[in-house]
């Protein structure tokens, strides 16, 4: 399994997150991606960084200056879904926020417009989106 380097790893995010934009555009919820390619984040501020150091990929949080990496992979479908998993829920939350329905349970609309724009960057990633949401709900399902 051959790992991209980090300026290869961001150009192929990059490109996978490019499908969500004109469908976000229309929801009118579109944001770019947010996240820095490095070992960190610069000047000590909060925020997602990844990258590769040529063997494995690294996704960690910056937070009150301290860096953490959250996860290491040589999975290329793992680390992009961490690289672009929050933008994507960010804009679906902002889209419920924008198109609340009374007495319903808001994830059910921020999760549909999650695993909707997952599916317009592929099938794979809108099924780790899925896993992930059963996850949640098992614990905590919907109550509406």
């Amino acid at each position: 399994m051959c790992v991209l380097s980090t300026a290869n790893l961001k150009k192929h995010v990059e490109d996978l997150y490019s499908r969500v934009k004109q469908k976000t555009i229309e929801d009118g919820v579109y944001q770019n991606l947010s996240i820095f390619w490095g070992k960190g984040v610069p000047s000590g501020n909060d925020g997602r960084f990844c990258y590769s150091d040529g063997q494995k990929y690294y996704y960690g949080i910056s937070e009150r200056g301290e860096c953490n990496i959250q996860k290491t992979t040589k999975n290329l479908e793992e680390i992009s879904y961490l690289a672009i998993s929050s933008s994507i829920k960010r804009m679906s939350g902002v889209f419920e926020l924008n198109n609340r329905i009374e007495g319903q349970d808001f994830r059910r609309l921020w999760f549909g417009k999650t695993i909707e724009y997952w599916k317009t960057i592929g099938n794979e990633y809108s099924e780790m989106a899925e896993n992930e949401q059963q996850v949640i709900l098992s614990v905590a399902p919907f109550n509406d």
